[in-house]
Parts: C-alpha cells; structure tokens; sequence
C-alpha cells in the first residue's frame, strides 16, 4: 500500500547504492531490495522496517530469537528475487554481519535433534533446522567487504540451491530483457523491480489491476538531501509503470489515483482532525501522471510528516487486521453456538422417531 500511496527514485542505470546486481540471477522476474543500513537511522525507517518486519509473520520476525541475527545490529540489508517456473522459486539473501558464522553452533545447542548440517555440490555449509513451520535451511557466504556474510534462508530445498548458485555464480544480474535496468538511488531504502509478469506462460496472471496493465514496473523510497550537499533531508520518491501504450498508461493513471485517494481518506467518522490533516498533506505531495505509455508517480516528503503518516497508514493496517481475525473468530464461534445448539437439542415430538408424523 505504502509504495502504491507515494511511488519511488528511480536513478540512471548507474548503480549507486549498495543493491548487489552480482548476486541476482539473470532469470529473475521481480527484485525487492531493502537496505537496512540506510533506513536504520533515518525518521522514516522505523516505520518502514516495521512494515518489513512486520508484528510476527514478516521477513524479520524471529530472526533474533531463531538465528541469533539481530535486525538492529547485525542485518545490513534484504535482498528477495523470483524465478520463473512452475514452482514460482523465490530466493531470499541478507546481508549481515559475522555474526551469522555461528549460526550452526546456536542452532545445534537450541535443539539438537532438530538440526543437522550439510555440504552443497559447489562446496558451501549448509544449516538445516526444525521450526514450527518445518525445516528452514541456510547457506552462509563471504560478503563484498570485511565482516560481511551473505546468507540465503529458504524453507525449501531447490530455493536454498537457487540462493547458493546466485552467491556463486555471481552472474552479473537480471537479464535486463527480463526487467528494467533501473537502479537504485543514493539514499534508497525499498527497491522494487519486476518485468511483464504476465509474459510468464507457467504463472498465473497477476491478481493486481495495475501489474495486469504494466509491462514493466519500477519503486523506489529513499532518503536524500534536498540539495547536493544541503543538511536538510527529504523522503524522495518515484514509481515508472511502463504499459503498452498511452491509452492504457491513463488507465493506469486513474488507478494510482484512486489508491492515493483510498488510501488518504479518513477511515471513519471522528477520525482525529490532525491526523486527517497528515494524510491530505501527504496526498498533496505526490504526483501522478500518464506520459506516453508510461505512468509516473512523483513524491517528495519531509522526513518526519512522511514518518507520522507512514506510522498512521501501519496503524491503520493493523486495527484492520485485527478487525478482521475478531470477526472471524466471531464468525466461527457463532458457527460453533448453532452447532453445539443443533447437537443438544431434543428432536420435536412431529419428527421424533415412532412419535407422531411430521407436521
């Protein structure tokens, strides 16, 4: 929602931040690249890597407490890619610190009998563990500089080989035939590319309207001075959907603006003034427009006003979230009342075996 509400930077195709195109395999559909580092220390990135973390279930979550990794001190960036295929592979690499060498020592005390270790083909330890879940595997490689490690995590056994052959291989990135050639800017915090993802014969269609309608679909968020060499910072952003031509461009662009303006919208009557306030200031920093057969999305932000509604939105998502695991819980509770009702009530006397005829 957040990407679809401000957009991204988009760079030249000169490379500027730390996305490590190396370690990309040339096959891969779609890339998000999010760089804990640069996000760690700004007013936005606790918000965003909230987002990415997520309350349990995201990327992050258990990542201390199961790995040892911290993602305050240790994880420097994320980096997730999809292959194409029937089996929809998805490889996922963080960057860390060294503290991911004694991730087998950790595991092994933590539950013996559920871990084991094995060797790839090209030669690199594998860890293989027992969670709630299943098996969870890891891969533990040298990183670009001192200290570093790279570290592919997968559930599944051909996914972890994906990640493996990319730390390997080092192939040099995507086929820029596949996805656009873009990169990310100085600053970059969430990077996201992906090519036609309905080109993909053994896929089934995207479910999203506007990646139905994009041939090509670029985001970046990122934090930069306002000015080269200024102090004062600003949350830029821009997003470049490219379609098949102008006419379905300006569908796209209604698209977007109807997201921008679901999602500035007050949620419910009384909603707080200031809070309301927030979101029309955040909705007045963005621009969307239809050029050619591409849409652009255009935002800039202060740091701290991007920060309060990025929290808003999170908050909004969550109170939503709840709402509705309540009203399934309810849902199923109400199933389970008529049940029990249906189980222990004495058949009437017209429909009760040998008494009576029905009525």
């Amino acid at each position: 929602m957040v990407a679809g509400v401000v957009g991204a930077a988009v760079a030249s195709t000169a490379s500027a931040g730390p996305l490590d195109r190396s370690i990309v395999d040339p096959r891969a559909i779609w890339l998000v690249h999010i760089d804990v580092e640069a996000a760690r220390d700004t007013p936005a990135g606790e918000p965003m890597l909230a987002v990415v973390a997520g309350e349990r279930h995201g990327p992050l979550a258990r990542m201390e407490s199961e790995m040892g990794i911290s993602p305050t001190r240790d994880l420097k960036s994320l980096t997730m890619f999809g292959l194409p295929g029937p089996g929809r592979e998805s490889v996922l690499l963080l960057t860390t610190s060294d503290a991911a060498d004694h991730l087998g020592v950790r595991l092994s005390k933590a539950d013996p009998a559920g871990y084991r270790s094995e060797i790839s083909p090209e030669g690199v330890p594998i860890h293989v563990w027992r969670t709630r879940r299943g098996e969870k595997r890891a891969a533990v490689y040298p990183g670009r500089r001192e200290g570093e490690r790279l570290l592919a995590v997968a559930r599944r056994g051909d996914e972890l080989a994906g990640g493996i052959r990319a730390l390997t291989a080092r192939a040099g990135g995507p086929d820029p035939g596949i996805m656009p050639p873009l990169e990310p800017q100085m600053g970059s915090m969430i990077f996201f590319s992906c090519g036609d993802l309905n080109a993909q014969a053994d896929r089934p269609a995207p479910t999203a309207s506007i990646l139905q309608a994009a041939r090509s679909l670029v985001i970046d968020i990122g934090h930069a001075p306002v000015a080269p060499g200024a102090a004062q910072m600003r949350v830029y952003g821009r997003a470049i959907i490219d379609t098949s031509d102008a006419a379905t461009a300006v569908k796209v662009q209604h698209m977007a603006q109807g997201i921008l303006a679901l999602g500035t919208t007050p949620r419910r009557e009384g909603e707080a003034a200031d809070d309301a306030a927030l979101m029309a200031e955040l909705a007045k920093g963005v621009s969307i427009e239809a050029r050619a057969h591409r849409c652009e999305i255009i935002s800039d932000h202060d740091p701290e006003r991007f920060a309060a509604a990025l929290t808003l939105m999170v908050r909004r998502a969550m109170e939503s979230s709840r709402m509705r695991h309540d009203q399934a819980k309810a849902g199923r509770g109400d199933a389970d009342a008529a049940e029990r009702a249906s189980a222990e009530e004495p058949p009437t006397v017209g429909n009760a075996p040998g008494k009576g005829t029905p009525r």
